[in-house]
């Protein structure tokens, strides 16, 4: 009887348990993903590079990464492998209210951990992957 509840249990509640594990395996990738670009990031300190990482900004969470530098002010969301339209509408968002905060122009950029390739802007936002961002940043 035990064996025969048990096996109800899973396949009533299957779907519920993978969708559960699916967005929490996610939320690890993008925990370090978001780590890992923290870190490249911090390689600019030695060069006089402000960056701060975790920014609260009331009504849209949180913003990954802000760097300062002689290239200007820019707001990094961080992605582990893809972004969605929604990420583009929240980063421009989140660089206009703090341009708003700041008074100067804060450049909107989603930072793709595990991608290769060239960084390009798709409706207003730079799409750079973790690997190019350091050069491109200082380039910019």
């Amino acid at each position: 009887f035990a064996l025969l509840s048990m096996l109800v249990f899973v396949v009533l509640f299957r779907t519920d348990a993978q969708q559960y594990l699916d967005e929490h395996i996610r939320w690890l990738g993008g925990g370090r993903a978001e780590e890992a670009v923290g870190l490249t990031l911090n390689e600019l300190r030695s060069e006089g590079w402000k960056v701060v990482h975790d920014i609260e900004q009331e009504f849209e969470g949180n913003i990954d990464h802000v760097v300062t530098g002689p290239a200007g002010v820019f707001l990094i969301e961080t992605k582990e492998k893809r972004y969605l339209a929604q990420h583009l509408a929240k980063t421009k968002r989140q660089a206009a209210r703090l341009h708003d905060q700041l008074g100067v122009w804060v450049t909107p950029v989603i930072c793709i951990h595990r991608r290769e390739g060239t960084p390009f802007k798709h409706k207003g936002v730079w799409i750079v992957p973790r690997v190019e961002l350091l050069g491109w940043l200082r380039k910019a």
